[in-house]
């Protein structure tokens, strides 16, 4: 592309001149372009938190990475006022189960609600969605505030199932995980005995 004889006349010079701009514009956006490829490439899988790696039963110590601190909470708080009885519903149930394997901290809580917040509304539009007959007849207007109401109900479906994922709610997260079952002493099988 570029070119280095002499221009003929001052308007083959401009157009030379143009050329060579373009050339030199697009190289470097192409090259600036796959730079942040190759970033993205190279920058390996989400790093897996401890716990989870003593959940899934892979916590060998070479695998452990030096975590931050956080302190874990004991006891989920009330859920917030805007809540629906849905969102509620899997705030106190999916919370307790995620405070008793000691998965919830208090970093991850906004998360968390966000999830429960995104399920409430998922379920509000479904039950929404449903009060319309499936061949009803529908104006223009109508049919888009149907329309944008499924693609919110989606989208809502979406951001639950990517953070439900995080958490380790879905079916294909579950499988990674590993329960270890605690070995019983044998002064706590004899106390179990005579008890029971």
């Amino acid at each position: 592309m570029f070119s280095f004889f002499e221009p003929k006349s001052l308007l083959e010079a401009s157009h030379r001149l143009a050329a060579n701009y373009l050339y030199i514009r697009f190289f470097r956006t192409y090259t600036q372009h796959t730079h942040l490829i190759i970033n993205e490439m190279t920058r390996g899988r989400k790093p897996i938190p401890n716990q989870l790696k003593r959940l899934r039963g892979t916590d060998q110590p070479i695998r452990m990475r030096d975590e931050l601190n956080i302190e874990k909470i004991n006891k989920i708080p009330v859920p917030p006022k805007h809540f629906n009885k849905a969102a509620r519903k899997i705030y106190k149930t999916v919370g307790d189960t995620l405070v008793s394997l000691g998965i919830l901290t208090e970093i991850d809580f906004p998360a968390f609600v966000a999830m429960c917040d995104e399920y409430g509304t998922y379920y509000d539009l479904t039950i929404e969605l449903k009060t319309v007959p499936t061949r009803a007849v529908m104006s223009k207007e109508s049919a888009q505030v149907y329309k944008r109401m499924k693609a919110a109900r989606n989208e809502a479906y979406e951001k639950f199932y990517r953070l439900s994922s995080d958490f380790g709610l879905t079916p294909a997260a579950r499988l990674k995980f590993h329960v270890v079952k605690e070995e019983k002493s044998e002064f706590q099988q004899f106390l179990d005995e005579f008890n029971g």
